[in-house]
């Protein structure tokens, strides 16, 4: 369910994903059914993995 209302999605894990040069392997993820452009989003399932730090109003991004 969304804002916007009832949405087909499938939960799936991706072998990896890559950010840079930070690579986390096995995420879990959902695909939706969609049309729209919207950006793709970074889910818990990939951030847990990484360090995360906030430096003059940025967020960066390192490995483990």
């Amino acid at each position: 369910m969304t804002a916007g209302g009832m949405v087909g999605a499938w939960v799936v894990t991706l072998g990896s994903v890559q950010v840079g040069p930070i690579t986390v392997r096995n995420v879990l993820a959902t695909v939706r059914e969609s049309t729209d452009t919207a950006p793709i989003l970074l889910g818990m399932s990939f951030l847990s993995q990484v360090k995360l730090q906030h430096e003059q109003n940025r967020l960066r991004l390192t490995g483990r």
